[in-house]
């Protein structure tokens, strides 16, 4: 199954994703709302923790990581 767009925008409106609660990697805030993505056949929320290609801010490890809405943080992917 192919995500589109408004796929992931409703799965943002639906989990809420909070981009300022820490990256379990290096702890720090994973910024960046507008990177968010859906990969593969699971509808789980991804981002770049620090942004994403030119768009990658400095800050942050990079490692990819998935918004575990049960849980409200996110964890290693």
């Amino acid at each position: 199954m192919v995500q589109t767009s408004n796929d992931v925008r409703l799965l943002v409106a639906e989990q809420k994703p909070d981009v300022s609660k820490p990256c379990p990697h290096c702890g720090k805030p994973v910024r960046y709302s507008i990177n968010i993505f859906v990969e593969g056949n699971e509808p789980r929320l991804l981002v770049h923790c620090g942004g994403s290609g030119y768009e990658y801010s400095g800050e942050g490890c990079f490692a990819t990581v998935a918004w575990n809405p049960e849980e409200q943080k996110w964890e290693p992917y």
